[in-house]
């Protein structure tokens, strides 16, 4: 076919699709009207530049679990999630690219075997009767081993330069699209609810500890961008990331910023945790001042509420008193949680302190029954906001030693970069990606984030990427090669 053919037909294509995309959009047609473009848009990414299928489906999964969040997570084709379809799908281009190359595209470092300890614990638990006894149940709360095959099936995509070029373009583009997202959202509910749906399902619906959890995560993506370009634009996304991190009420991702930011100044960077408080505070006086003068009583507004929520992580026992509407729920929901997790360690110990109470137990019977005396007919959480105590809880001792190995591999990863970075006096390139994984993990350590595929796929992938980054830098003699900067 000659080119003048080639346009005529590219040209009416491109009409009838518009066309069609018109119609979806009038029709409330939002998986055809999104979902094309998307799958047009990754075609022609993989005809032009040399992208793994693998790469093409995190980005997706990246993207996707950013700006859709829980709504995009429970889009299903036949009541399978999205999660567990690119899971299946990863894992037998998995099993290709092994027969391929005759080798196992995996590698095993500290992380990994904690991994894999962990997948066995589990397997061994579901297998020896949860599955037979709780049945579906206990599949659900498998899901908490799964998700963390993730690492593995990332590691290939975290070693090709321009597969993982194709991801982080995925996540910068989501982190950017998650600003006006999260902000619209607050703002129209009632028609992202309502009306933007798929299946009857919302396509953009957000959980607070995850949103300000990929906030936290977003900043030090940009603040990396902004060491390494000296460009403003990139600090202001930062702190306007930080600022929306605050906005979203969730006390989780608070530890885990001031922890990270303290990571920045152990790697070199003194002036990062003053220039982001100093930044975020210039930022947020207009918009403090804005509704102070609109209110009628200055402790019900927003920016009240986030004082008091803020100041609700040192309320332990619950006792303080709260002005603000809002945040009358904070010291409770402390004594909720502590409640719950002592009751966890109670019953566990108690009955199975070696292997738990297994996947598909009720971790929330006991609770129930001491904290709200039976007075409640249905309570649906099945994890007790934490995952270190949802995993000793099903899986005991042996699964919690092999959750230690995992976080120890964290902690020893992101310790290397620090010493490189105060070395060579500048960031390493996968710092960046140590504190995404640990603004995750402090959303997971005070709520239900890594027994979800919203946390949870992101966790695990970029942790692969953390690991896999630290791991080429130092083969390359500590010295960066171009792509790595």
């Amino acid at each position: 076919m000659d080119g003048r053919w080639r346009r005529i037909w590219t040209g009416v294509a491109l009409l009838l699709g518009g066309g069609f995309l018109g119609v979806q959009v009038a029709t409330g047609g939002w998986l055809w009207a999104l979902g094309l473009p998307l799958g047009v848009g990754l075609y022609a990414l993989q005809r032009a530049r040399p992208v793994s299928l693998e790469a093409l489906v995190f980005a997706v999964l990246v993207f996707g679990y950013l700006v859709g969040n829980r709504g995009f997570a429970q889009l299903n084709l036949g009541g399978i999630f999205v999660g567990e379809i690119a899971l299946v799908l990863l894992a037998l281009l998995g099993l290709r690219s092994m027969a391929q190359a005759r080798a196992l595209p995996y590698r095993f470092d500290t992380v990994g075997i904690g991994i894999l300890l962990f997948m066995v614990v589990g397997c061994a638990r579901l297998l020896l009767g949860d599955l037979q006894q709780y049945g579906f149940l206990a599949l659900r709360d498998f899901a908490l081993v799964y998700y963390s095959g993730f690492y593995f099936l990332c590691q290939p995509v975290a070693r090709h330069g321009e597969s993982r070029r194709c991801v982080e373009i995925a996540l910068v583009a989501g982190c950017l699209v998650l600003i006006p997202g999260y902000l619209l959202f607050t703002q129209f509910r009632d028609f992202f609810t309502g009306e933007f749906r798929v299946a009857g399902i919302p396509l953009i619906y957000y959980k607070g500890d995850l949103v300000a959890c990929y906030f936290g995560g977003a900043f030090f993506l940009y603040y990396h961008y902004y060491r390494r370009s000296r460009q403003v634009v990139w600090l202001l996304l930062g702190l306007v990331s930080c600022l929306l991190m605050l906005h979203t009420t969730n006390r989780a991702a608070i530890p885990g910023f001031v922890f990270c930011l303290l990571l920045l100044y152990l790697a070199g960077e003194r002036k990062a945790p003053w220039l982001t408080a100093g930044g975020t505070l210039l930022l947020a006086i207009p918009a403090v001042w804005l509704s102070f003068a609109a209110a009628d009583d200055y402790r019900q507004t927003r920016a009240w509420s986030v004082y008091e929520h803020t100041l609700s992580l040192v309320d332990v026992d619950g006792d303080f008193h709260y002005a603000n509407r809002e945040a009358r729920s904070s010291g409770s929901n402390n004594r909720f949680r502590l409640v719950w997790w002592q009751t966890v360690v109670r019953e566990t110990t108690a009955q199975a302190p070696l292997t738990g109470l297994g996947f598909g137990y009720n971790l929330s019977a006991a609770f129930v029954e001491t904290y709200y005396d039976n007075e409640i007919d249905h309570f649906t959480a099945r994890s007790p906001h934490s995952v270190i105590l949802t995993v000793y809880g099903r899986m005991g001792l042996l699964g919690l030693t092999a959750f230690g190995v995992i976080l120890w591999g964290l902690l020893r990863g992101t310790w290397r970069t620090l010493r490189w970075s105060r070395r060579e006096g500048r960031l390493h390139p996968a710092l960046r990606y140590w504190c995404w994984c640990w603004m995750v993990l402090s959303g997971a350590a005070f709520g239900v984030v890594l027994e979800g595929p919203m946390g949870a796929i992101l966790f695990w992938s970029l942790l692969a990427f953390a690991t896999e980054r630290t791991r080429a830098l130092e083969a390359e003699g500590m010295e960066a090669p171009p792509e790595l900067r």
